[in-house]
């Protein structure tokens, strides 16, 4: 039998320092690929974005990745579909390359600080461009100018810290397209797999302007907390603010808002029932040339069944990951399947429209929805669904508010009727608010619209499969 001697014990010490040494960044690398992994399937509860891993090289101290998070034209169809930047973004789909250099742990080498090395399970340096993915190939955008930089720290723990950071830069492109990015910066704390998380964000504003296509905006602040509730549900507070945003085609403003805040909760109740609640409040809103004022909306939606919502989201990401099914159409046949179990707590939604200025008065709107109620049974049909249903309308505005509406409305049947007799844009503005003025009278003789002092109003129940409209019995149309 071997007698161990001091040296020798000393030696075998050492070795096996030797050995952990050389064996933990590779198993401090596993962990963290386990913890990005993690993370892109997490952003799938982002609607409107896409992320794909490019590449994942994994060595022994480090590890290289690229990832490509796509935006969806859905999120930002107009500023996606309208003529803008048309040397570097004439074709969709457009993103944001982000390369990734991380360093292992336990003892990360830090070669950008001066403290040099720290203990953590890793720490990742991150720098993102904008670029457009077409097929296989990704090409950089805005001359491959840097947008964002992140230092990541993962703690031997599992929690973590993210600082974003984007310095302001002017560009000018060979087109005369403008870009005047002011910078940003975010703050993201977060858990052992991301399942609770603060995020702070602000951007300072961008101004953008080519042929075609404006869009700017000033101070956007973004504030956070959220944690997971049940599996593929989040609960949590967030806010968003904005001084101001406006985007056209540089001749007419299409849309600008200003002074704009909004709140959103998300509460997991007792039974797993999910309630969420959304706040608007802006100072001033243009849109098409025609101002609004100040105003408050509201919407909230109750008792909706969570364990349900979470099949159905679970199934949705299923889908945005690219996995195969039997079904055709795997959501809405999930969405069908869960129905039953929705129906039974009988969701509720409401929402409030309430002191939105304009120069010829106020518009106020209140609406409250409620449908199902029993026991979960067989799916059923939309005739048994729509015998439960309870819901209220209430509504005034001026008259020429509604008669705007009923041009939005009208305004393709019109367009289609004028085909056969050549129109200038004037003669058409005429006819449109003819059409309006003819169909608003219709609705008021019908008793569908009450119209006072300039003012129109409605009123409208349903409960117990009777229809009430401005205080007289209608007939139920199911």
């Amino acid at each position: 039998m071997m007698h161990l001697t001091p040296k020798r014990m000393v030696a075998t010490l050492i070795i096996l320092l030797i050995g952990l040494v050389a064996v933990l960044p590779i198993f401090s690398g596993w962990l963290v690929k386990k913890r990005y992994n993690q993370l892109v399937s997490l952003s799938l509860d982002v609607s409107g974005i896409k992320t794909s891993t490019l590449k994942y090289e994994q060595n022994w101290f480090t590890s290289v990745v690229e990832t490509f998070v796509e935006v969806e034209d859905r999120t930002f169809g107009y500023p996606l579909k309208a003529p803008r930047l048309k040397s570097d973004i004439a074709h969709a789909p457009v993103g944001f390359l982000v390369r990734h250099k991380i360093f292992h742990g336990p003892i990360i080498h830090d070669p950008y600080s001066e403290a040099g090395f720290h203990l953590g399970q890793a720490l990742v340096y991150s720098t993102a461009i904008l670029a457009k993915k077409e097929g296989n190939d990704i090409q950089p955008l805005l001359e491959a100018k840097e947008l964002a930089r992140a230092r990541t720290t993962l703690m031997i723990n599992g929690t973590g810290d993210s600082r974003i950071e984007s310095l302001a830069f002017n560009l000018t492109t060979e087109d005369e397209e403008k870009v005047n990015w002011k910078g940003l910066r975010a703050d993201w704390r977060f858990t052992g797999s991301f399942l609770k998380s603060d995020f702070k964000f602000n951007a300072p504003g961008l101004n953008l302007a080519s042929k075609g296509f404006t869009l700017n905006f000033s101070d956007l602040r973004i504030d956070t907390m959220r944690s997971q509730g049940i599996e593929a549900i989040w609960v949590g507070d967030g806010a968003v603010s904005l001084k101001s945003l406006d985007f056209g085609d540089g001749k007419k403003t299409a849309m600008a808002i200003s002074g704009l805040k909004m709140t959103a909760n998300n509460t997991l109740r007792q039974n797993d029932l999910l309630d969420s609640s959304v706040q608007i409040n802006f100072a001033k809103l243009v849109l098409d040339n025609h101002v609004f004022g100040s105003g408050n909306i509201e919407g909230t939606l109750r008792n909706m069944d969570a364990i349900a919502l979470a099949s159905i989201q679970t199934t949705a990401h299923a889908v945005k990951e690219g996995k195969e099914s039997d079904n055709k159409h795997p959501v809405a046949e999930e969405t069908l399947k869960r129905l039953p179990e929705i129906l039974a707590n009988k969701p509720e939604l409401e929402i409030a429209i309430t002191d939105v200025d304009t120069d010829q008065g106020q518009i106020d709107a209140q609406m409250r929805v409620a449908l199902g109620g029993g026991e979960p049974d067989d799916t059923p049909s939309a005739i048994e669904a729509l015998e439960t249903l309870e819901a209220n309308l209430h509504f005034t505005m001026p008259k020429e508010v509604m008669l705007l509406l009923l041009e939005q409305a009208l305004g393709e049947d019109v367009a289609v009727d004028a085909l056969h007799r050549p129109l200038t844009d004037e003669e058409f503005q005429t006819l449109l608010r003819q059409s309006a003025v003819e169909k608003l009278k219709a609705l008021e003789a019908e008793g569908m619209l009450v119209v006072r002092h300039d003012m129109v109003e409605f009123t409208g129940d349903i409960k117990d499969e009777k229809l009430t409209i401005n205080g007289k019995r209608k007939i139920w149309p199911f």
